[in-house]
């Protein structure tokens, strides 16, 4: 029994625990911003040109329907049947876009949103068209406010004449000037606001005059400036380069051009999206991240934002760049370099960097507490750890921290080099209660106290012995042959050499050598060869001439051979004379073949003499014994 309970508890729990985490998740996903994005193309709408909407969104969730008007402001409370929705082009954005056609005339102007879903929350982008005839236009399409903010909504007009108001479709009757001023915002004054001029109260105080109308939208956030979590907004935000915290989640909303958790990052004047995922020319800008090609369109985002240019433009038209010390969506931010002509209109990038007090790739970030400067790249020296001034590096009630002084306390009143701590020469650099040496050769250590030994280099050459002889000095005690600092150079020993007969000194390592000329040998070349013999290069000797040959001259490098049919009898002959006639070898062979010929002869007649000798014997014996058988 016990057991069953517990197993149902288990069961009960994980039952809990899974409706929890779907909660949790659902709620997560409900209140995450969608990547939504109303492109709005010719917010001011001309004769015979067509407007576009474009509503980029990644999201699955996009209905049909995704245009509608936000209210009646006198061209009706539908679309005209002079609009069509379809595929957006001639970008490869996702999503829809609607065409409205010069025949719609003024029924283009208005308030109009993309709705879409995303897991049952609805997100929605508004955008606000006006004629180009008009009298009256807004100063901007719309403005964002926070609670207790005092704000003031401005139009212009071309002409002067009494105004009329009108809030949410509600005539303002107390306004008939181009300005409203509101004091302590509260949610009450969002909305949309219309102003138009009339010239007879009876006929157009109580009518809708698109022609010369101008429309404006106020957004108002549930917190007060820089803050969000309503009721109590007791947390702040951080978002910079003029992206909108969303006062119910803390997350920025980014203008176009940059990205980030903060919108620190800059893409460039080519992308918008909450990832600077799209650019607005196809396939990609050639001209990088000063790009212009989201000129003359308006970006409408998620509340808190509204509607703004691209980064580096403003005005109706988001044609106008941004003017000197300026930068961001509408022209919104300002620059914050130490040479504020050097700015970058579309990312804020400083060329010579970040003024004092400031830091970022947009220089938008202020210092960290204990920092200053340009690039806040100075350290706070204030008393007690206290947190400097930002800009100017001033330390409350001027207290430095021991050893500094000077306004931004950056002095240090303590010159650690007035001692001369560096020895041998070595040039010294104060530090905050500290100093550096930089030492000359030879030398090293804190205060450059210590001997290099100047040895440890190896700086004698050919193994010759080095000796350390004190700060910057060694000597080196060569070896036979070598001479100069560090035995570098070979001794020529061919100065006073002792070659004779013509021969070439040739320098060895402590000795050289003598180069003899033909015919010449010995160490100095002093001897020649000999008559009887010859003088070989290859081998620089001198060589016995032949038996066939003899060399009456001394010095040759060759034996004469002996004439024709004589020879000398001995090696090293030095004469002609001693070529002697050979002996006739051939007679004697002759002779030899005459004689070998007669024993031949003589042996052959011989032979035939004892076969015929025997041969006839033989015959008469054999005839005698065939008579007497015949008998």
């Amino acid at each position: 029994m016990i057991q069953r309970q517990i197993a149902s508890l288990f069961f009960n729990g994980y039952i809990v625990l899974f409706y929890a985490v779907a909660y949790l998740f659902y709620l997560t996903s409900s209140l995450s911003a969608v990547d939504l994005t109303l492109v709005n193309e010719q917010p001011v709408v001309r004769t015979g040109v067509i407007s576009y909407f474009k509503c980029v969104s990644d999201s699955p969730n996009l209905p049909y329907d995704v245009f509608t008007r936000v209210m009646d402001t006198g061209s009706g409370a539908y679309l005209t049947s002079m609009a069509h929705s379809g595929p957006i082009s001639p970008e490869s954005w996702p999503g829809k876009r609607l065409a409205l056609f010069p025949e719609g005339g003024l029924k283009r102007t208005g308030v109009f949103s993309c709705n879409i879903g995303s897991n049952g929350n609805d997100q929605t982008a508004i955008g606000i068209k006006i004629g180009a005839s008009g009298n009256v236009w807004p100063d901007e399409f719309t403005v964002t406010a926070s609670l207790s903010e005092d704000i003031n909504l401005a139009f212009r007009s071309h002409s002067g004449g009494r105004v009329v108001w009108r809030h949410n479709g509600i005539i303002m009757s107390t306004l008939q000037t181009l300005n409203h001023r509101i004091s302590y915002v509260k949610q009450s004054d969002a909305g949309i606001y219309e102003c138009y001029q009339v010239t007879r109260r009876e006929h157009l105080e109580n009518s809708y005059r698109p022609i010369d109308q101008g429309i404006m939208r106020l957004i108002v956030r549930n917190c007060p400036p820089m803050k969000w979590s309503p009721p109590n907004c007791g947390r702040s935000c951080r978002c910079i380069n003029g992206g909108a915290c969303d006062d119910a989640t803390g997350q920025c909303v980014c203008p176009p051009g940059f990205k980030g958790e903060r919108c620190e990052e800059a893409c460039g004047g080519n992308r918008f999206g909450s990832s600077c995922q799209h650019s607005c020319k196809p396939g990609g800008s050639t001209h990088g991240a000063d790009a212009e090609e989201c000129k003359s369109r308006q970006f409408c985002l998620l509340d808190p934002y509204g509607c703004s240019c691209a980064t580096g433009f403003q005005g109706m038209e988001c044609t106008d760049g941004c003017s000197v010390g300026t930068y961001g969506a509408n022209c919104r931010q300002e620059c914050h370099c130490k040479r504020p002509e050097l700015c970058n209109r579309f990312t804020g990038a400083c060329t010579m960097g970040c003024g004092a007090g400031w830091k970022g790739q947009s220089c938008q970030e202020e210092c960290d507490p204990g920092n200053f400067g340009e690039g806040c790249n100075m350290e706070c020296n204030c008393n007690g750890g206290a947190v400097c001034d930002r800009f100017t590096g001033e330390c409350p009630r001027g207290e430095c921290e021991y050893p500094f002084t000077g306004r931004s306390c950056q002095t240090d009143r303590i010159d650690e080099c007035d001692s001369n701590p560096c020895q041998y020469g070595g040039s010294c650099t104060d530090h905050v209660l500290d100093y550096s040496c930089s030492c000359v050769n030879g030398t090293s250590g804190k205060s450059c106290e210590i001997d290099v030994d100047e040895c440890e280099s190896n700086p004698c050459q050919h193994n010759s012995t080095c000796q350390d002889d004190g700060i910057m000095s060694f000597s080196c005690e060569c070896v036979s042959g070598y001479t100069g600092v560090t035995c570098e150079s070979d001794i020529d020993d061919c100065v006073d050499h002792s070659c004779v007969n013509g021969a070439t000194c040739v320098d060895e390592v402590d000795a050289y050598k003598c180069a003899c000329e033909s015919g010449y040998i010995g160490t100095y070349c002093e001897e020649i060869c000999s008559i009887g013999t010859y003088y070989v290069k290859e081998t620089e000797s001198c060589e016995v001439c032949a038996p066939t040959s003899y060399q009456s001259k001394s010095g040759q490098a060759f034996c004469i051979p002996c004439p024709l049919g004589t020879a000398s009898k001995r090696n090293g002959s030095i004469s002609v004379d001693e070529c002697e006639v050979k002996a006739n070898t051939s007679n004697n062979g002759a002779v030899f073949i005459i004689v070998g010929l007669m024993v031949a002869v003589a042996l052959a007649a011989a032979s035939g003499l004892i076969w015929y000798y025997g041969f006839h014997r033989k015959k008469n014996r054999l005839e005698r014994v065939t008579i007497r058988h015949a008998w």
